[in-house]
């Protein structure tokens, strides 16, 4: 293949993947899509490596991020110059993908040390609380 097709299929594959509603690899994506449930406890996210956030309910954005489930409960850590972080700041709903399913939640910031610790250092952690009411 010329290198000016290569590019162009590059190119075509990149706005392919932007133009997606879910997040995908490195791009962020809008609403999440799908059946909505309602559980009293994220510990079952620990058997996913991966789960998908959606923040700001006006206008949802969304993205992928690494699980982190402590002692039960489900945890994300943001650096403070992502646009979801800045989303997050503004408005603690959120819904999470895991499985196929979507989870109202709301985010929570955590401080505590003993929490802080299992990330990297400088970032804003929030533990993810699931919302009985979808």
């Amino acid at each position: 293949m010329s290198e000016p097709r290569r590019l162009i299929a590059y190119l075509l594959t990149a706005l392919l993947l932007i133009s997606c509603q879910s997040p995908t690899l490195l791009f962020p994506g809008s609403s999440l899509q799908g059946p909505v449930a309602v559980t009293g406890s994220f510990g079952f996210a620990q058997q996913f490596s991966i789960l998908q956030l959606e923040v700001n309910p006006s206008a949802p954005y969304s993205v992928n991020l690494r699980v982190t489930v402590i002692d039960g409960e489900l945890y994300v850590d943001a650096a403070k110059k992502r646009r979801w972080y800045r989303y997050l700041a503004q408005d603690k709903q959120v819904r999470v993908r895991l499985g196929g399913k979507i989870y109202p939640a709301v985010a929570v910031q955590i401080t505590r040390p003993d929490i802080a610790s299992s990330f990297i250092k400088g970032r804003a952690i929030f533990r993810i609380d699931p919302v009985s009411v979808p």
